[in-house]
């Protein structure tokens, strides 16, 4: 576990470009354009998707995720597949989540363009401007679910 650890660290170290002690969306991108890294996360066992899933979620708050959470979401993965699982679905969820929302939008737009929106659509969708509050939840939701997981082994 600490060669693990430190295997890891390691690479997060060369990609925090900042040098702020988190990745970004734009340093994890790099990281993964990397074929070294991605060499080195199968050794260390863990599936590109999964790193992939693992960051989206511990980003989604402020667009980072910084090592100590990374190392500890990389460490439940490599010994959890119900905790990857768990990652995925969360992952899953939020994009369906956001592609309903913006179907609902296009429909909106349909009926405003062909003047078939009824007041009662006006209605709902002002009060629907809670969207950002709606993925926040979403978002919470999955850290709470991904916790759990933790929290259960």
């Amino acid at each position: 576990s600490d060669k693990y650890a430190h295997h890891l660290h390691q690479i997060f170290v060369q990609y925090d470009t900042s040098g702020d002690g988190a990745i970004s969306r734009s340093e994890f991108q790099d990281m993964l354009a990397s074929t070294d890294v991605r060499k080195s996360f199968e050794k260390l066992g863990l599936d590109m998707d999964e790193v992939t899933a693992l960051f989206t979620v511990l980003s989604s708050d402020d667009g980072c995720a910084d090592y100590e959470e990374f190392l500890h979401g990389a460490l439940k993965m490599n010994s959890s597949a119900r905790t990857i699982d768990s990652v995925q679905v969360a992952h899953t969820l939020m994009k369906i989540t956001r592609d309903v929302a913006a179907v609902a939008d296009d429909i909106n737009l349909i009926k405003v363009n062909t003047g078939t929106k009824t007041p009662q659509d006006r209605v709902s969708r002002a009060d629907d401007g809670n969207q950002t509050n709606a993925d926040t939840s979403n978002v919470n939701m999955m850290k709470t679910a991904l916790a759990s997981s933790f929290d259960a082994e």
